[in-house]
């Protein structure tokens, strides 16, 4: 049986390469037609919330900017997590979003406050 497939191959390169050739234009068409946005986001989406606080200290920056902040961001819609840093004169936040999250969802299901 393979014998008679090698010598046929042998015989007819002719047919081989165009079958082969036509494989290939298929694949490239194939290619240029497919739907490329199946593949699902790998990384939840991130924010990034940066504030300037010109001369406190990091206990005062956690008390009047980032605690506020944090407040306010968990009442947002989908926001799964928040995490905050608090440094001298600085406030940083990434909320993070859930991918899926149904609006009909109660708005404060799952969320936690991580501080680094």
């Amino acid at each position: 049986m393979m014998s008679a497939l090698v010598r046929f191959s042998i015989r007819f390169h002719g047919v081989i390469i165009g079958l082969a050739s036509l494989m290939v234009i298929y694949g490239i068409y194939s290619l240029t037609r497919s739907n490329l946005d199946v593949f699902p986001e790998f990384s939840p989406t991130q924010l990034v919330i940066q504030t300037e606080s010109p001369g406190m200290s990091a206990k005062l920056v956690e008390y009047l900017v980032t605690q506020p902040l944090e407040n306010t961001i968990a009442g947002t819609v989908g926001v799964d997590k928040i995490r905050s840093q608090s440094i001298p004169g600085l406030s940083g936040h990434r909320p993070v979003q859930t991918r899926h999250r149904c609006l009909s969802q109660p708005a404060g299901s799952g969320r936690t406050a991580e501080h680094p």
